[in-house]
């Protein structure tokens, strides 16, 4: 497996007595499961790569049978693990979609230019997702992700355009 994956889903439990495991699916594509081929199980500082015998959906989750977990007992040592893939494998997407962590370290800038910060990470909330920016000061700001607020230049920054209130008034610019 290639060093740079993405997690795809997480092991909530063992389901039933040969090695299946239950999955809460993180991909915005659940349907994906049924085309793996190999999977990275991943917990603390525990990898290991399995062949992929077999997948398909139960309710919400995903079923998943891995070559070498035959089990229940097996299954079991991989509880709360991620489950990740290549991020080479990846699914195709849209323009206006963006992996967390291909952001995540990015410059972010006002629309004339001035640097902001750097893209610390993502918050999912109710009211929905916020770039969290940190500033050299240590300074963070917590900005909707959405199209209003936040354009991506692909692998080179984020430009925030706050409304008034968003940042402090000397940094809106």
């Amino acid at each position: 497996m290639s060093a740079a994956t993405l997690a795809i889903g997480t092991v909530l439990k063992p389901h039933g007595l040969h090695g299946e495991m239950r999955v809460a699916p993180l991909s915005s594509f659940p349907e994906r499961f049924h085309a793996l081929k190999e999977v990275l199980l991943r917990l603390g500082d525990r990898c290991e790569t399995f062949a992929v015998e077999g997948a398909r959906p139960h309710k919400e989750f995903i079923l998943i049978k891995l070559k070498g977990i035959e089990r229940v007992e097996e299954a079991e040592e991989w509880r709360n693990a991620d489950l990740e893939i290549p991020s080479d494998q990846a699914w195709p997407h849209g323009p206006d979609f963006h992996f967390y962590h291909s952001l995540t370290g990015l410059p972010a800038h006002l629309p004339r230019g001035e640097r902001l910060g750097t893209v610390a990470g993502f918050d999912e909330g109710p009211g929905g997702v916020n770039v969290i920016i940190t500033n050299e000061a240590g300074r963070e700001y917590a900005v909707p992700f959405v199209k209003e607020f936040i354009t991506v230049v692909p692998g080179d920054k984020i430009i925030v355009r706050p409304i008034p209130g968003l940042l402090s008034e000397q940094e809106e610019g």
